[in-house]
């Protein structure tokens, strides 16, 4: 007997037909995702886009042994990186260890600046192929994206900012390691566009009290005053500090973010990382205390 979609009532054809076109927008929503390009270039993390690898991500580059260079300087969350109006410089993005077991698939690196600056045209694919320009961005923001899924270790391209030599730019970064849930990372970082010579240590700073105000780039759990466990790491807190800083733990975790680099006291919450070898942990201070060695841990 044949088939005859019209036997049925209008209502059930149109939520037949809607079902059908929401699965196909689905779908070809991550085919534009994933493997030739991100599917976006919006601000934030992959939180609420329906990117398909999840919500809650693993926190920052740091978790997953990744790091961003500007020449040999490496980008700290905490620490605003001075660069040079009309300078040339090499932005790689690449692993802290050597393990073969790390690698990394798709990226999203963005630049758009905090006070309206146009930062249009600073990023711009070097000799790597892995690489490219990320078009459908707003005209007055930088992004490179990668141009295939092959497992990575690094990848590297060009940056040189022309418009003004007193800027501030926000360096927003979104790694996919793989297509599995939450297997993604994400950190902002400041830039401030000057003139004059690029100074600075390109090593770690100095984790000893007193000396800086480092604080940790791990996610960290917390108690919200409803009784809710979250994973969170500082970023969140600086985002909103009045509140975030109050919970118990985030101040001491976070003391630049809070306000409190002066009150130098361990975090009482507990810190999700990578060891050296891909696991991952979570582990508090006391953990880290009985083994001193352990402080050398990525940015720790």
């Amino acid at each position: 007997m044949k088939y005859n979609i019209l036997q049925h009532s209008t209502p059930t054809f149109l939520i037949l037909l809607l079902t059908v076109l929401q699965i196909t927008t689905h779908q070809i929503h991550f085919a534009s995702a994933f493997p030739g390009a991100a599917g976006h270039c919006d601000t934030g993390d992959l939180a609420g886009k329906n990117s398909g690898h999840g919500e809650d991500g693993g926190g920052p580059l740091s978790n997953g042994q990744l790091r961003m260079k500007f020449d040999n300087q490496i980008l700290r969350s905490y620490e605003t990186l001075q660069l040079n109006a009309n300078q040339e410089y090499d932005v790689t993005l690449d692993f802290s260890t050597t393990n073969s077991a790390f690698f990394f698939r798709g990226f999203l690196i963005r630049l758009s600046g905090v006070n309206g600056e146009d930062a249009g045209g600073s990023f711009y694919v070097g000799s790597d192929s892995n690489a490219q320009e990320k078009g459908n961005c707003d005209a007055d923001v930088s992004a490179m994206t990668h141009t295939n899924n092959d497992n990575k270790i690094s990848v590297s391209f060009k940056f040189q900012y022309l418009n003004s030599s007193d800027a501030n730019l926000k360096l927003e970064v979104t790694v996919v390691r793989e297509r599995a849930a939450n297997n993604w990372f994400h950190n902002f970082y400041a830039l401030q566009i000057g003139e004059g010579d690029v100074g600075g240590d390109t090593t770690a700073p100095s984790q000893t009290p007193g000396d800086t105000c480092n604080e940790s780039v791990y996610r960290f759990k917390i108690i919200k005053t409803d009784g809710r466990k979250i994973w969170r790491d500082c970023t969140w807190a600086g985002n909103k500090p009045g509140g975030r800083c109050k919970l118990e733990g985030v101040s001491a975790m976070c003391p630049y973010s809070c306000g409190t680099c002066d009150n130098c006291v361990d975090s009482s919450s507990r810190m999700k990382f990578y060891k050296a070898n891909g696991d991952k942990i979570t582990r508090d201070c006391n953990w880290t205390a009985n083994k001193p060695n352990r402080c050398n841990s990525v940015d720790n």
